[in-house]
């Protein structure tokens, strides 16, 4: 049987190294098999041919860290024929109910080029092939949590269908919650050069927290936001002239490598503060304004005594670093 493997985006142009890898790897394990590049896709996809029950397989392809999603193929090269399509899908379907038990499933479809006859966009021949499998077998589906996942791949060499367990096919990445830092705003202050502003908008972008600028030229802004691409679309980004006005409904904390307190001081303000935080951070040449220092709540030194200062989206990064590993230790 061959088994489908599709890979992380990292290993684009890579895909021969890992084939190796994994080679070697299933090897170790005991199992006779071959590997190689997929012929119909190659990039980020590898075929493994095994004969043998391929669940067996599976779960250690899947441990391999390139690894997204392991998919066994029941049926290859099959006339691009709807009807047929939905006969042998419910039967591949049917084949892995019975060693794993009854369960909710999800119908995927890839198209591959412009394969001949099939009209319907992928979305649509996803609902019709999950309509049949339904009526054939009385399973119920579920987008989000299935226990099995039908692949069907039209291309110009046919249909090809496979039928995997959720676990393989849907990578679960633990990660923090989206709102963890919906308390905390990032306030920076008079940035001088576009990278500055480029690395703190992609900062709080990757992160999901508010940024306000202020007294920074308008054009330098534009510019990094035009650089940056798609990051400028998700960051919650407010433009200020004043300092005041940006840090008016925040109990605002600075960040300098002159202050003596630090980390162990932020960590036990910020939760006797109630409300909204501003972190105050300043340009990379001259820090915070004695302004902004004479407004801030607390001054706070950040790692060790080294004689260099961070960056000032390093030193953002590294705050929301602590504010993160409390959550989680709190939780």
């Amino acid at each position: 049987m061959k088994i489908l493997v599709k890979l992380e985006d990292y290993t684009g142009g890579k895909e021969l190294i890992v084939a190796e890898i994994l080679k070697s790897r299933l090897a170790e394990l005991g199992f006779d098999c071959e590997v190689f590049l997929d012929s119909l896709e190659p990039r980020k996809r590898l075929a493994i041919i095994f004969h043998g029950n391929p669940f067996e397989l599976c779960r250690h392809v899947r441990d391999l860290p390139e690894v997204t999603r392991v998919i066994p193929l029941f049926y290859e090269h099959l006339p691009l024929n709807l009807n047929l399509i939905g006969v042998r899908a419910a039967e591949a379907l049917s084949m892995v109910v019975r060693q794993f038990g009854a369960g909710t499933f999800k119908v995927e479809v890839k198209k591959i080029g412009e394969p001949s006859g099939i009209e319907l966009s992928s979305l649509e021949l996803c609902r019709v092939i999950g309509g049949e499998l339904v009526n054939r077998l009385g399973l119920k589906v579920d987008v989000r949590d299935p226990k099995y996942v039908v692949y069907v791949q039209l291309s110009g060499s046919g249909a090809d269908i496979g039928v995997t367990l959720g676990e393989y096919y849907l990578k679960r990445r633990k990660s923090i919650s989206l709102n963890v830092f919906d308390r905390y705003v990032i306030v920076f202050e008079k940035p001088k050069t576009v990278y500055e502003i480029m690395d703190m908008i992609r900062l709080c972008a990757s992160m999901n927290v508010e940024l306000r600028i202020i007294s920074a030229r308008r054009d330098k802004i534009e510019r990094a936001l035009r650089s940056i691409g798609g990051a400028a679309g998700r960051v919650k980004l407010g433009i200020y002239d004043e300092l005041d006005s940006a840090i008016s409904d925040l109990t605002p904390i600075g960040f300098s490598s002159s202050a003596v307190l630090n980390e162990e001081d932020f960590i036990k303000l910020i939760g006797e503060v109630d409300g909204r935080i501003g972190l105050l951070i300043g340009n990379e040449y001259e820090g915070l304004s004695i302004e902004a220092r004479h407004r801030v709540r607390a001054l706070i030194r950040l790692g060790p005594k080294t004689g260099f200062s961070m960056r000032s989206s390093t030193a953002a990064a590294y705050v929301l670093g602590l504010i993160a590993a409390l959550h989680l230790y709190k939780h």
